[in-house]
């Protein structure tokens, strides 16, 4: 399976098979592999590859992620059971 995206400024990402065979996009140097398309049938919270794409460029999203992947680094996480005990408890 061969796949095309192209984002709103007309960039297009091809797919193309890595070197385990598995058919991937590659965007901001990170592999997604294609896994399935499905055509969406009605409006849910689906994200299009079109969405995605631009997500993916997105310089502050980038530097989200950049952090999370510090932050895991150095241990500074917490669980999503803490994050949920913290919410209710009005500290975020």
């Amino acid at each position: 399976m061969y796949l095309e995206l192209k984002d709103k400024s007309g960039k297009v990402y091809r797919s193309f098979m890595n070197d385990r065979q598995k058919p991937v996009i590659v965007i901001n140097d990170t592999e997604y592999e294609v896994f399935e398309l499905i055509q969406s049938q009605d409006n849910s919270d689906a994200l299009s590859a079109a969405q995605i794409a631009e997500l993916d460029t997105d310089p502050e999203i980038a530097e989200m992620i950049k952090q999370s992947k510090r932050d895991i680094m150095h241990g500074s996480i917490i669980s999503s059971k803490q994050m949920i005990e913290m919410i209710r408890n009005g500290e975020l």
